[in-house]
């Protein structure tokens, strides 16, 4: 593969204008809670990801558009371990007969380990939508 010199990349870039009387929408997408709590992945859908995503972005009209931005960054091993000190804590509760409560559930635990041992990711992703009439929450975006 050829990289391409970053001045001619730049001249095939296209800007995206906003319509003039345009209205915006913005979103951004942040965990509940902390990192090491398992998420769905894609085997856990029901569909796939990238389907609801176009799916959502096909039903804009004339005039309307929409920005997705979806940032990535390797993350420390502090989550990991934050996991582990929690994974630790719930056995060492349960196997107390008086402090049992038996309230975790065995797949979230199976899960938070397995997530734990892979590498992990600062994730942001943000959505801009505009058009002429963007109510304050479009069916494309929910």
């Amino acid at each position: 593969m050829v990289p391409i010199p970053m001045p001619k990349l730049l001249n095939k870039m296209k800007l995206i204008s906003f319509p003039k009387k345009a209205a915006s929408l913005f979103a951004a997408i942040h965990l509940e809670k902390d990192l090491f709590f398992p998420v769905k992945t894609y085997k856990d859908l029901p569909t796939d990801g990238l389907s609801l995503i176009t799916s959502a972005l096909s039903k804009m009209g004339d005039g309307e558009g929409a920005i997705l931005q979806i940032l990535l960054q390797p993350e420390g091993g502090g989550w990991q371990k934050k996991g582990y000190s929690y994974m630790q804590s719930e056995k060492k509760r349960e196997a107390d007969p008086e402090k049992a409560t038996y309230k975790h559930d065995p797949k979230k635990m199976e899960s938070i380990d397995n997530k734990i041992g892979k590498p992990g990711f600062k994730v942001a992703i943000r959505v801009v939508g505009f058009g002429a009439h963007v109510p304050c929450c479009p069916t494309s975006f929910k």
